[in-house]
């Protein structure tokens, strides 16, 4: 099944995946500023890990085949690249429109007429939010077509392998480089340490300042933490919540799409329950574990590649 993702980007290069690591079309091994070497990337830019696939810049269709049988496109705002020009490069593939960028620079939704023309004339159209999340019925609004559940896929056996610690009762306060996402998240983690005796951990790494170390670093400095506290009120997709639940770490607080699937006693923003959430988890090590494992089953049952990958199928069916 040969597969392509095409976006416009303006930072990540066009890459060809083989056995799961990633390479520049020429072949070089690539990675960019929110990667892990070549094996570990994150959300959208791992579909084509599903399929040892191609990740292609809207520039650059005309360096592979045209015999590409699934091409998933999200495109917001290239006039000149439509479902029609994809058509007429690769005419046997099955084309689903996707989701790349979900707001504007201004902080609203991302809608244009761009978008609602690639959601009109794809085969199909994905997002990467659950069906119940609030921001889908905003895109729906776009199209009278049914929107699939496509989630970003998440690379848990890496996780797992390179970054799963056993846990000291502390707290990691994270810091989201968009300050309504952090909103009180710090002022929440010092009241949990106070009130819990509970160490507080914060690092903050961007990749203008660590390059790509950048996400190597955030995963060493809470992975062997119990909690992460991360109270972003909005309904965005929650890949934090996605490397806490492979790597072992409880997230507390937030309104994140994957939350509510991955870790629902905490998925609120209400502090008195947090609280009490909290104590429950440090005094009953049982109750801890269910935590725990329930995140993980969760989190292999909707986000794993082979999950995930099966969905994209269904959808060409």
């Amino acid at each position: 099944m040969k597969f392509a993702l095409i976006s416009q980007a303006f930072v990540v290069k066009s890459y060809k995946v083989t056995d799961g690591k990633a390479y520049t079309l020429d072949g070089q091994p690539y990675q960019y500023n929110h990667s892990i070497g070549n094996e570990l990337f994150m959300g959208f830019w791992n579909y084509p890990f599903l399929f040892d696939g191609y990740y292609l810049n809207i520039s650059d269709l005309d360096k592979v085949d045209k015999d590409l049988d699934i091409i998933m496109f999200a495109n917001d705002n290239i006039k000149e690249a439509t479902v029609a020009t994809l058509r007429k490069q690769f005419p046997n593939a099955f084309i689903i429109a996707a989701i790349k960028e979900m707001w504007s620079s201004s902080g609203r939704l991302l809608v244009s007429d761009t978008r609602t023309n690639v959601f009109k004339e794809a085969d199909a159209i994905c997002t990467p939010l659950s069906p119940e999340n609030p921001i889908n019925k905003e895109f729906q609004l776009l199209t009278n077509r049914k929107l699939h559940w496509v989630p970003q896929p998440v690379n848990i056996d890496y996780l797992q392998d390179n970054y799963y610690n056993s846990k000291t009762l502390s707290i990691f306060s994270y810091q989201h480089h968009l300050p309504h996402r952090t909103s009180n998240t710090k002022e929440i983690a010092i009241r949990l340490g106070n009130k819990f005796n509970l160490p507080i951990f914060e690092k903050y790494t961007d990749h203008r300042i660590h390059g790509i170390d950048q996400l190597k670093l955030h995963i060493n400095a809470w992975s062997d933490c119990l909690f992460m506290v991360n109270m972003d009120p909005t309904f965005n997709y929650g890949q934090q919540s996605t490397l806490c639940a492979a790597c072992g770490t409880i997230n507390i607080g937030g309104n994140n799409d994957a939350n509510s699937y991955l870790y629902p006693s905490t998925n609120t923003l209400d502090i008195k329950k947090l609280e009490l959430e909290v104590e429950k988890i440090i005094t009953d090590e049982k109750y801890r574990e269910q935590i725990m494992q329930s995140a993980y089953n969760e989190l292999n049952k909707i986000y794993s590649y082979k999950s995930v990958k099966q969905k994209i199928l269904d959808i060409t069916q």
